[in-house]
């Protein structure tokens, strides 16, 4: 094999676009380095490259995979070297996990997804400008809002995000991350004030039919899950560790299925 057959075969063997087989030994490998007990032997790699419906199977690719190209005259440079044989079963060679590339597809949703002011609430705007940045030249057919009609979502645009909305928004997830208290003053829609109350905070959830946050959670004076809108939440402020936060929860659910 000259050096351009070569370097064509490996771009097909290495290519996600050209290679079917591309997902099926990025997903073994990287199951590999989570645990051992994945490993196959390989014989069942070879069944699982194959596959029961296929009419043209890929004999050079299932023989670089498994290093058995050294069993072929002048063909042993062909091996992937991708892994080896350890007491019959093949591990990956190199413990370091394959980074799961980005389809076209997916690139282009994330490219119009970022267009929505909503993702400041997860996303700092440097970290914005440079996924758009890397996006920007690798998308070919982006994707524009009046090619998706999307009939539950609320009409109301007057939705701001932004300034001590998008504060607060911030504080509740870190402290659902770290499994923590709130403060919060809550006022009603009727107007009624329940200043700094003490929460245990479950989950943010949103209502595209509406265009609004809520936070699920169980305020500790009441004893009893609610929601309460985002936008109606103020002085909101992370406390101390929840101990017993498991417990907590698991009444949390509890009270929510009675």
């Amino acid at each position: 094999m000259n050096k351009i057959e070569k370097t064509i075969f490996e771009d097909a063997l290495f290519n996600q676009y050209k290679n079917r087989d591309f997902t099926y030994m990025t997903n073994y490998i990287n199951n590999c380095i989570e645990n051992n007990g994945f490993a196959l032997t390989p014989d069942d790699i070879k069944t699982q490259l194959l596959g029961k419906s296929r009419k043209n199977t890929f004999e050079e690719f299932i023989d670089a995979v498994l290093n058995n190209s050294s069993d072929i005259k002048d063909q042993a440079h062909n091996n992937a070297n991708l892994l080896y044989n350890k007491e019959g079963r093949l591990l990956p060679l190199r413990r370091v996990p394959i980074k799961i590339r980005a389809t076209v597809a997916e690139k282009a949703w994330l490219y119009f997804v970022l267009a929505d002011p909503k993702t400041d609430l997860f996303l700092e705007q440097t970290t914005k400008d440079k996924l758009k940045e890397a996006l920007s030249d690798n998308i070919d057919f982006p994707l524009k809002n009046e090619y998706i009609d999307i009939k539950t979502l609320s009409k109301n645009d007057n939705s701001d995000f932004k300034g001590d909305f998008a504060a607060n928004f911030k504080i509740i997830a870190e402290a659902i991350s770290q499994k923590s208290y709130l403060t919060a003053t809550n006022t009603s829609f009727s107007g009624k004030v329940y200043a700094d109350q003490k929460i245990v905070p479950y989950k943010i959830e949103y209502s595209p039919l509406f265009n609004s946050f809520s936070l699920s959670c169980y305020p500790v004076e009441s004893g009893r899950p609610v929601k309460m809108n985002l936008k109606n939440l103020s002085h909101v402020k992370m406390g101390e560790k929840i101990k017993n936060y498991d417990e907590v929860i698991a009444e949390f659910q509890k009270n929510c299925l009675t």
